[in-house]
């Protein structure tokens, strides 16, 4: 069992509970900003160049069979998944859920401001 620190909550790090509220908000921000563009390039990069994407996932379980990690029949499994629909989906899932998330908490923040303390 963890102990919760008065300081911050469980598993917190040093640099976080010495910053603001508001700081740590723009930096939660930021990093999902990051992460939905990435998401966009992932699905773009999938989409448009769906035969560089499968070189890519064929030399990804190409080396986890060579390590040992998974059997080739697994191996081809994940490639069918990776390189289809669903994949896409949910990626595609992903990027515009963070877009909304951006959007929800852009509206908060003009709708009550950051916190300052």
């Amino acid at each position: 069992m963890r102990r919760v620190s008065r300081h911050g909550g469980i598993g917190s790090f040093g640099i976080v509970r010495t910053m603001k509220d508001s700081t740590q908000i723009c930096v939660w921000l930021g990093v999902i900003a990051i992460f939905t563009v990435l998401g966009y390039i992932w699905l773009w990069f999938m989409l448009k160049r769906p035969e560089k994407w499968a070189v890519w996932v064929d030399r990804e379980n190409d080396f986890w069979v060579r390590k040992g990690i998974v059997s080739a029949a697994f191996a081809e499994r994940q490639k069918r998944r990776e390189t289809g629909w669903p994949q896409k989906i949910l990626v595609g899932i992903m990027a515009f859920g963070g877009t909304a998330a951006l959007i929800f908490f852009g509206c908060l923040i003009l709708k009550h401001g950051l916190p300052m303390r």
